[in-house]
């Protein structure tokens, strides 16, 4: 509950709840982090899309949308990938581990469950044929698959300049991170240590580098997050 104190003063003071905001749940699972997004910018007409691909968490997650009476969350069936088609995903032995990648849905038992599905990157879906408004703020924890999201997300980062709360799973994904904070002209704020990454050319196991759930957000907010940091 902690992060989503510091995350509601982030929403705030930088008036991600404004009028139309567009929120993007990448990895929404069951729903709780969408159901609090969706809570979040509802007075002004905000809208959130929540993309989970597992055809057994999506039953529930729409569950949860309609006991909550959630009505500005846009459930797309879809895993964010770097291309637009169909993708090997792998059902995992818990909800939470389902993954573009085997070895982490099958954990250590090295049990899953292979089945394709829909894959769009965030770049084609807000931009491409049937253009969107693209997002104000990106929630992204997909078991690995940020290798892959994050390349193509490029055209939204660069749209809107948006926040990026993001959970890193392996040195895979640290190093995507990475590169998108070099490529975009970000920096990255570590929940868990509550500090600024300070290497962000390097990643774990470096305890200064880029590893953890991690809130990147344009360098030229750095003074603005600086402050929030220390009040917190």
């Amino acid at each position: 509950m902690e992060s989503f104190n510091f995350l509601s003063r982030i929403f705030k003071t930088r008036n991600l709840i404004a009028e139309n905001a567009v929120i993007v749940d990448v990895g929404a699972n069951i729903g709780f982090t969408s159901i609090w997004f969706s809570k979040m910018v509802a007075d002004k007409n905000g809208s959130v899309y929540s993309f989970e691909p597992a055809p057994p968490v999506l039953e529930i997650l729409r569950r949860n949308l309609a006991l909550n009476d959630i009505l500005n969350v846009q459930v797309v069936e879809a895993v964010c990938s770097d291309r637009v088609g169909v993708a090997d995903f792998f059902i995992g032995f818990h909800h939470h581990t389902s993954s573009l990648f085997q070895a982490w849905a099958g954990g250590q038992s090295g049990n899953s469950r292979q089945i394709e599905v829909a894959a769009t990157s965030l770049d084609d879906f807000f931009l491409g044929r049937e253009s969107r408004t693209p997002p104000d703020f990106i929630k992204m924890d997909i078991e690995g698959g940020g290798v892959y999201a994050l390349k193509g997300c490029s055209k939204c980062i660069e749209a809107k300049r948006p926040m990026i709360w993001i959970e890193s799973h392996t040195p895979e994904e640290d190093g995507a991170i990475s590169d998108v904070l070099l490529r975009h002209q970000y920096r990255a704020f570590r929940l868990q240590t509550h500090s600024l990454v300070k290497n962000i050319r390097s990643t774990h196991p470096d305890v200064d580098g880029v590893w953890g759930t991690m809130l990147l957000f344009p360098t030229e907010d750095t003074e603005h997050i600086a402050s929030l940091v220390a009040a917190h």
